[in-house]
């Protein structure tokens, strides 16, 4: 598998700043801290309190039945339509006059804002936004300038509806949108980002929309980059009294992506002045390393147009159908993990009397440390084939969730501990990005991505995941370990168990990774809380996986390992 070169001081730095921030953390917000950590405060109800202010419209008085050519849109069932539904729909309002198209499209928006209110019933539940996207498709398409207070709208909501709209990995689609149509409104932007009672949230959408701007529009650099660094001065003076400036890492990153040297002698003064979090950049060294690099370009961040999304859309319709599943996997219980007709008759069961809880019994082989290993090129690793084979089938539970969440998941025994990561991602239908840290726990035993330094400070021994297989950490004398992934400063756990050992056949047709039962959807992966996950769960909002697409994409993942 290609080994992963991040920084080998990445996830200590980060847990080090975790550390501080709680320090210098008054006793008022260290117990607001501490009961969102115990799930005694919902953090987006902590939000809302502390920040959104604003006065939201009785959105449901505002509005009226649907225009007959914008209904396929609200109701379509399967995402693989979606575009074909947008150029129909694009071909109807080729024959309204603009006016009425603005209105219809008005009267959309505010519908769906409506719907997220609880106020309405018009849309379908599952995947929602996408219906909003497909507007913004349209205004898109028609250059609607005159709709970016319909689309501005959108962002002054309160935490939950924002969250699922914008904040769960689609960020890009607000910027998109606002830059397309706002180019010649940069006044209304920085209104926008001046005004109070939003949700800090809501503005990084914005302000990217402006860096965009000056990237791309030469005839109007220089009026977005006056802009910029007016609001770059407002930042500095918030923070100086005080207020919020976690945003301004994000501003930082995306101005030294769209390699805005200009914006340097401000950012100097606020990271001179204030003390920024290092929340997508460390400090101000790193901004100027990428605004100097020319390889650095804006590739990773560029807001696809809404044209590219829809595509996209269309592309990966597979993974994303809007289809209610089958109702016959809610029945499945414990009993049914053993009925699999997949799973070799010969198999040993585990037999749980073996099992050694204490891990500090181990060999001490495999205490030796790592500070010997060579980097090596971007090969590709699999398993290591100078140990034995057999096929391993793992249960892995999602733990602290209400409703059962599983997967079973057949690998060999001697597969890297790096390349279970992601065929584990795989089965979660995650997206593996820059961000992501994660994890295996045993004992007082940490097995990492990245480099490990010697010892935690809590006397857990830290070791580089890539140089240890499956079996050396997960075995029937120590059939379970615990897994985390970690965003931020949210951890899921999950707990992985051995459920049964085999043999793979010789002819090696059968796959080595397989799927071979799931069961209940993992967490959005940018969500911030359980809560966040038990509601949109329980409103439907998160399919069931497929298995057999996710079969589809671990077949050829695992080829590119081979």
């Amino acid at each position: 598998m290609s080994k992963k070169k991040k920084d080998e001081d990445e996830f200590f730095d980060l847990l080090q700043h975790l550390k501080d921030t709680f320090e210098d953390m008054s006793e008022e917000e260290r117990e607001v801290f501490e009961r969102i950590a115990k799930g005694d405060l919902n953090i987006g109800g902590a939000i809302d309190e502390n920040w959104h202010t604003c006065e939201l419209p009785d959105y449901s008085s505002m509005i009226h039945p649907i225009a007959e050519w914008l209904q396929p849109l609200a109701t379509f069932s399967r995402l693989s339509e979606i575009k074909e539904l947008c150029e129909q729909a694009a071909r109807e309002a080729e024959k309204l006059e603009r006016g009425q198209l603005v209105a219809d499209l008005h009267n959309f928006i505010y519908t769906y804002l409506a719907f997220m209110l609880g106020e309405n019933k018009v849309f379908r539940v599952k995947r929602n936004n996408k219906h909003l996207f497909a507007a913004f498709w349209l205004i898109a398409r028609f250059n609607l300038t005159e709709m970016l207070d319909d689309v501005l709208e959108t962002l002054k909501q309160k935490y939950d509806v924002l969250n699922y709209i914008y904040l769960t990995g689609t960020e890009f689609v607000g910027t998109a949108i606002i830059y397309e149509i706002g180019k010649n409104q940069m006044e209304k932007l920085v209104e926008f980002l001046n005004s109070s009672g939003y949700i800090p949230m809501a503005k990084p959408i914005v302000f990217d929309a402006l860096a965009y701007i000056y990237k791309f529009e030469p005839d109007l650099r220089l009026k977005a980059l006056h802009h910029i660094n007016n609001y770059l001065q407002r930042c500095l003076d918030i923070g100086l009294e005080g207020g919020h400036v976690a945003n301004i890492s994000h501003y930082a990153h995306t101005l030294a992506c769209v390699h805005a040297k200009e914006t340097l002698p401000m950012l100097r003064r606020i990271y001179k002045n204030v003390d920024i979090p290092a929340i997508e950049v460390r400090d101000l060294k790193e901004v100027e390393k990428i605004m100097g690099d020319p390889k650095k370009t804006l590739n990773e961040i560029l807001p696809k147009n809404m044209d590219d999304f829809i595509n996209d859309l269309e592309k990966f319709a597979k993974k994303e159908e809007l289809d209610e599943k089958d109702d016959q996997e809610d029945d499945w219980d414990d009993d049914d993990w053993d009925d699999d007709d997949d799973l070799d008759e010969d198999w040993e069961e585990l037999d749980d009397d073996e099992v050694d809880e204490d891990d500090d019994d181990w060999d001490d082989e495999n205490d030796e440390d790592d500070e010997d290993w060579e980097d090596e090129d971007d090969e590709c690793y699999l398993f290591n084939e100078d140990m034995e084979q057999k096929k391993y089938i793992l249960k892995v539970n999602l733990e602290g969730t209400k409703n059962k969440v599983e997967r079973l998941l057949q690998v060999p025994s001697n597969m890297y501990l790096d390349s279970l990561v992601d065929f584990l991602f795989i089965t979660f239908d995650w997206i593996k990005i820059s961000s992501t840290m994660s994890w295996f726990e045993s004992g007082r035993r940490k097995y990492i991505e990245n480099d490990p330094s010697d010892q935690e400070p809590d006397g857990v021994k830290v070791f580089r995941a890539a140089d240890y297989v499956v079996s050396e950490v997960i075995s029937r004398r120590s059939p379970s370990v615990g897994f985390c992934m970690q965003v931020g400063s949210t951890i899921w756990r999950c707990k992985v168990r051995l459920e049964e050992t085999g043999m793979y056949d010789e002819d090696g047709e059968e796959p080595y990774v397989k799927l071979l039962k799931a069961k209940g959807p993992f967490p959005v992966y940018t969500m911030l809380e359980m809560g966040d996950y038990e509601r949109c769960l329980k409103a439907g909002r998160l399919d069931e996986p497929d298995i057999e697409e996710i079969n589809e994409e671990i077949s050829d993942y695992e080829n590119t390992l081979l």
